[in-house]
């Protein structure tokens, strides 16, 4: 497995080996002891002897942002972005770092949709990640150590900055070498997941970009012909082809399958020579109709033609008579429904002029007069019911029911009121009147 070097002059793999010194990342605090400081994580990154050639500082705010460039198993290489919150703080113990891979595209068990890191226990949350009593540096070795023995799958690279560093690397260690050949088969097939340079070409503090190659890649396989190129047949395979052809019209134009649609026996028949002077004579030449009227198919279709016809005229006469139907019955509801609105439009117009009468008397017509003695009549009349209700209840024996007897006065006062209200309303429509005719 290979790390590399940030280094601006050459972009030399480091290899490492999980027996090395370095890949526990730099040194871990005791099981016991005081919580390890912001501080202490950042330099046990830094200084780790595996992960130091490899990392940079991408934040220019801060120290809080760091990328790590490493190479699968696949000969691929990627990058891992650490981010440890808490910069000018001095808290301790330390927040968990957040990891993400960066400049592509994958899938992974440990990495959700963004590709942040969210499988390795010891970061999933700030307790777990103090509880752990490990440094950055062995974090971040173990999840780099991780990715490269179980690197994504379905990787499409869609960084010109890491397609360029990829491409670079591969072009190190040669087109051949065994290197390669994991790349290929774990990259997307549009090519995208090859490249070279050193960094992301969308983030403003990307690590320094290399000089690319100029060297072309052969492919290792021929390309295949463009579209437009005709496709070339040896004799062999044109007179293989003819044959199976001839065979298939011959097994299609005998026996039962003589009324396929496929066979054309009288065509067949003929020689080159007469099916093109058939073909190069004028259009009015009835040759070619009458020879493809005598075919078994074409009359087979004309049978098929007349039934979808009669078939097509009595589903269309089923509608009609189905849509005539229902035109009869709504003519009906319309019918009924214009009978009411005309009786409703004329008591509408009776009750109008009542309205208007009311509301415009004609003083010299004696209508007034009229009015003001129906009203005195109505008044009158809502006396005597008032006075007639109240005259029967007080006549009413007692029933010795208490509820009872409560519930027969309360019906009382609601009925007397309502009685009253009504002539005095009358008694007020009176005055008014009275006063604005100044009678």
């Amino acid at each position: 497995i290979k790390m590399f070097s940030w280094s601006n002059k050459h972009n030399k793999a480091v290899n490492i080996s999980s027996n090395d010194n370095g890949g526990n990342g730099g040194a871990s605090s005791s099981s016991s002891g005081p919580s390890i400081s912001r501080e202490e994580h950042i330099r046990s990154l830094l200084s780790d002897p595996t992960l130091k050639p490899s990392t940079r500082r991408v934040s220019t705010r801060d120290d809080s942002t760091y990328d790590t460039v490493f190479s699968t198993k696949d000969s691929v290489a990627l990058i891992l972005r650490v981010h440890l919150p808490g910069a000018g703080t001095g808290a301790s113990p330390s927040p968990a770092p957040k990891m993400t891979l960066v400049g592509f595209k994958g899938r992974h068990p440990w990495i959700d949709r963004s590709m942040k890191v969210t499988g390795y226990a010891p970061i999933q949350s700030n307790e777990t990640f103090a509880n752990s009593r490990m440094t950055l540096g062995r974090v971040v070795n173990n999840v780099v150590q991780h990715f490269q023995l179980n690197p994504p799958s379905d990787i499409v690279i869609v960084d010109e900055g890491l397609k360029q560093m990829n491409q670079q690397y591969q072009m190190s260690n040669g087109n051949n070498g065994s290197g390669s050949s994991g790349n290929t088969s774990n990259m997307n097939s549009n090519g995208s997941g090859s490249g070279g340079g050193s960094g992301l070409s969308d983030n403003a503090h990307a690590p320094p970009n290399y000089k690319q190659s100029q060297q072309q890649h052969k492919p290792k396989y021929p390309l295949p012909p463009h579209f437009t190129t005709i496709l070339q047949l040896d004799q062999s395979d044109v007179r293989a082809i003819k044959s199976k052809t001839t065979q298939l019209l011959s097994n299609n134009g005998s026996g039962s399958g003589s009324n396929d649609k496929s066979s054309f026996s009288e065509i067949q028949s003929m020689d080159r020579s007469t099916i093109t002077t058939i073909l190069d004579d004028n259009l009015h030449n009835s040759t070619i109709p009458n020879m493809i009227k005598s075919t078994p198919t074409y009359n087979h279709n004309e049978e098929k033609i007349s039934t979808i016809l009669s078939s097509n005229a009595s589903h269309a006469d089923e509608n009609l008579t189905e849509q005539e139907s229902t035109l009869n019955v709504q003519y009906a509801q319309i019918s009924e429904l214009q009978t009411t609105l005309n009786e409703k439009v004329e008591l509408h117009s009776d009750l109008k002029s009542q309205v208007l009468k009311l509301s415009n008397p004609n003083v010299d017509g004696g209508e007034v007069k009229e009015i003001l003695y129906q009203l005195k009549l109505a008044k009158k009349k809502k006396m005597e019911e008032s006075e007639a209700l109240a005259y029967e209840w007080l006549s009413a024996s007692s029933s010795g029911d208490a509820k009872a007897d409560v519930k027969a006065t309360n019906e009382f006062v609601e009925e007397f009121l309502q009685s009253r209200i009504v002539h005095h309303v009358r008694a007020a429509k009176m005055e008014r009147i009275e006063y604005s005719s100044g009678s």
